[in-house]
């Protein structure tokens, strides 16, 4: 029934919070003091439990219990002291807690009452619906004595405030002895003072009377929004924000001045309800968004929103409001689909949702979570070179979840940097004892996720480096993985995050890079170490060979930029082979080892042959390729000024490519760069017949040597004559997958001689 740990015997401790003060001694309290405390009757058939409620209680309330529904609402309406708040436990036989709360709010004075639930958390769909039926909070055992305390001490204080100021406006109504005061001061109180229509309170109030009059009608719920309202105001100023609500409220009045209601709730959310024709909103929506496209801002003007067709007449007005911002949310954001509605679908995902966040906590604290390993395999030879440390939440109702279950929530809400905090530290806690068994160094490298949210906690960098220093585990050997469609959100304060981190000697791997629409621009402004290649572009239909092409040249890129390259999501030997052929040297994915367990891990250590991902050449050096495609640097200087045709060519496999040519080139040969450059031409095809296997063997030769070798080449020119030239293959850069050479052409003359 306690939170863990808690129930020390000793309620009167301070809070760690720092946010409840020490109880006065009872015996000190005066009769006056005793006369002004809050009323709280504690509901639970147990008696145990309301025995230990009232001990975290008793200091700071005048305590009633009830162990039934029904001695409940007895007490609630015969007590002799005003009841301040109810603490109702869901589940009771007889009437349990959800009918305790219909009776509730079916008494108007009654329903004024702040009630607060408790429920286990596997019961949280009972929570959700405590809370449609007008609980005001809930608590979810183990309880936590801080925690419940908060809860009701600021339902209380959220009650007493709204009666001070509905006492307010009553006795500003009754101040008023003439007719058109009392008229003014009751427009004022039901309506927006900036659109001039209802505001919340008053719409529930006339959106209740207009359904309950008309039965046989099916109505919807209606809420809506602006995109973007904020940058409306950033840019144009709030007084042209102002002037848009008032268009939206004014058209409102136009369009639906009879048999609905609508509002302005706060700030650029509007709500409205309406009978139900599916045909005639979607209609209207499009009128919507045709007029405000002719809306005198030079801004696109776009709503948002969601329904709820009502079918459950008995629910608050409110819930029926809630229940359509609910669907809102699910669009906010996307551009394609403008609405949603509420459906079971929906009202399930909440639920999912809420079972999530109920257990996140615990499950942490109890390490339900778990570390897996997917390895990183060399593809032409299937060695483990690396791996990648993700998480699992062993659930304790639903069983093992995929990340994919709960990242995405736990991104909105925040919890994320504590799972990622205690990923990095369970994979510092296996590093460190590799090293311990493997002679003080680990035998692989582990890749650990950067989550977006962790990019803006200033406290990253420091965090990593104490836990890398406190367990002995060389910054090097954990590399960070960052999602590249962070870089598209705050591209300065990514550049510098990653620039400080490789400060600190931790390698980045930017991941899922190609999937985003900032993948060249974030290439020239951010230095990573390894890019980890999104594997969608071979996923579906590739006849064509497109999603190949482009994968070829991101290698082909890279390799350029001295960045190895990790291609993930390797699932079958095609791709597998493909990859290989277009010299990408490291993958992970199913087709290799699906992720694993630590122990299956380590078993997998055991018995396979480990080779660190360092001795993997996949990369020119990096300062020889700046050199050669520097736009103004030296290579191009002399590429422009040698006074002969020179190219710049490379070697794979068996093909020769021409990558750039001097003007001299293109005189001499009379090519056109068309011709040259075009995308199903290669050196092959310019070669005359016959001279292709002796122009491979100058360049297998320069590359031995690392140096420079002369020959004959004939070459086909473009009106198909065949000339023959006196040609130096020099060495640049590269290895044996790829290698960039430069080659300089002299005409030969008729007598066998060059000029």
């Amino acid at each position: 029934f306690y939170h863990d740990g808690l129930l020390t015997g000793d309620t009167n401790a301070p809070s760690t919070h720092g946010m409840l003060t020490e109880p006065a001694d009872m015996e000190a309290l005066t009769e006056t003091q005793l006369e002004i405390r809050h009323t709280l009757l504690i509901v639970d058939d147990v008696e145990m439990n309301r025995d230990m409620l009232c001990e975290i209680f008793r200091d700071e309330y005048q305590v009633l219990t009830a162990e039934s529904g029904q001695e409940c609402l007895k007490q609630m309406e015969n007590s002799e002291h005003p009841i301040s708040a109810v603490l109702l436990d869901l589940m009771m036989p007889g009437m349990d807690g959800l009918k305790v709360l219909e009776k509730i709010q079916n008494d108007v004075y009654l329903a004024s009452i702040p009630v607060i639930v408790t429920s286990s958390a596997d019961e949280a769909e009972y929570s959700l619906k405590a809370i449609e039926l007008g609980a005001t909070d809930f608590v979810s055992k183990p309880i936590d004595p801080v925690l419940v305390r908060l809860r009701v001490k600021n339902a209380i204080h959220r009650r007493e405030a709204d009666e001070l100021r509905a006492q307010n406006r009553y006795l500003l109504v009754q101040k008023s002895e003439e007719s058109r005061h009392q008229n003014e001061l009751r427009y004022i109180a039901e309506h927006d003072p900036l659109t001039n229509i209802c505001n919340k309170a008053t719409f529930y109030h006339k959106t209740r009377l207009m359904i309950d009059k008309d039965p046989d009608t099916a109505y919807v719920m209606i809420a809506f929004d602006i995109e973007k309202f904020r940058v409306i105001n950033d840019i144009f100023g709030h007084d042209e924000g102002d002037r848009l609500l008032r268009y939206i409220a004014q058209r409102m009045q136009i369009l639906y001045a009879s048999n609905a209601t609508y509002s302005r709730i706060d700030a650029d959310n509007f709500t409205l309800c309406l009978p139900y024709n599916r045909l005639a909103i979607k209609h209207r929506m499009q009128e919507n968004e045709a007029e405000l496209k002719e809306y005198d801002l030079p801004f696109e003007i776009l709503l948002v929103y969601g329904l709820y067709i009502i079918d459950d007449r008995t629910l608050p007005v409110s819930i029926m409001h809630d229940r359509a911002e609910m669907a809102k949310r699910t669009v906010k954001g996307n551009y394609v689909k403008r609405y949603a509605y509420y459906d079971a679908k929906l009202r399930q995902e909440l639920l999912d949702e809420l079972d999530i966040v109920n257990n996140m906590t615990a499950s942490l604290q109890k390490h339900q979570f778990e570390i897996y390993l997917q390895p990183k395999c060399r593809l032409s030879t299937g060695e483990i070179v690396g791996a990648e440390a993700l998480v699992r939440w062993n659930h304790p109702t639903r069983g093992v979840l995929s990340p994919g279950a709960f990242v995405p929530i736990f991104e909105k809400n925040g919890f994320i940097m504590k799972l990622d905090a205690f990923v990095w530290e369970q994979v510092c806690i296996l590093l460190q004892s590799w090293m311990n068994r493997y002679g003080g160094k680990p035998p692989i490298s582990v890749s650990m996720n950067i989550s977006r949210v962790d990019i803006y906690n200033p406290a990253l960098v420091g965090t990593l480096c104490s836990l890398a220093d406190r367990y002995g585990v060389p910054h090097g050997m954990l590399e960070l993985e960052i999602t590249e469609s962070a870089y598209a959100k705050d591209p300065k304060q990514l550049a510098d995050l990653i620039t400080e981190l490789r400060t600190k000697s931790f390698p980045v791997e930017m991941d899922d890079f190609g999937s985003a629409y900032s993948s060249l621009n974030m290439l020239k402004e951010i230095s990573v170490d390894v890019l980890k290649l999104d594997m969608r572009f071979l996923l579906g239909n590739d006849q064509d060979g497109r999603g190949g092409t482009i994968l070829s040249s991101i290698v082909r890129m890279a390799r350029y930029l001295s960045l190895p390259i990790v291609a993930e999501g390797v699932e079958n030997a095609e791709q597998a082979q493909f990859l290989s052929s277009i010299g990408c040297t490291v993958a992970q994915g199913f087709f290799y080892y699906p992720p694993m367990p630590v122990e299956d891990f380590e078993r997998l250590l055991a018995a396979h042959p480990i080779r660190p991902i360092t001795d993997l050449p996949d990369s020119f050096p990096g300062a020889a390729v700046r050199r050669v495609w520097s736009i103004d640097g030296d290579f191009s200087l002399m590429l422009e000024t040698i006074p002969c045709a020179a190219s710049m060519c490379e070697l794979y496999k068996d093909n020769i490519e021409i990558l750039r040519t001097n003007h001299e080139y293109m005189a001499m040969t009379g090519d056109s760069p068309d011709r040259v450059y075009s995308t199903d031409v290669i050196m092959r095809r310019l070669a005359a017949e016959g001279t292709m296997p002796y122009l491979l063997q100058l360049f297998h030769q320069a590359f031995e040597s690392q140096g420079a070798v002369d020959g004959e080449y004939k070459r086909v020119s473009e009106n198909g004559q065949i000339r023959r030239y006196h040609v130096k293959v020099r060495y640049l850069t590269g290895d044996n997958v790829r290698s960039l050479f430069f080659i300089t052409y002299q005409p030969i003359l008729d007598g066998g001689d060059t000029p």
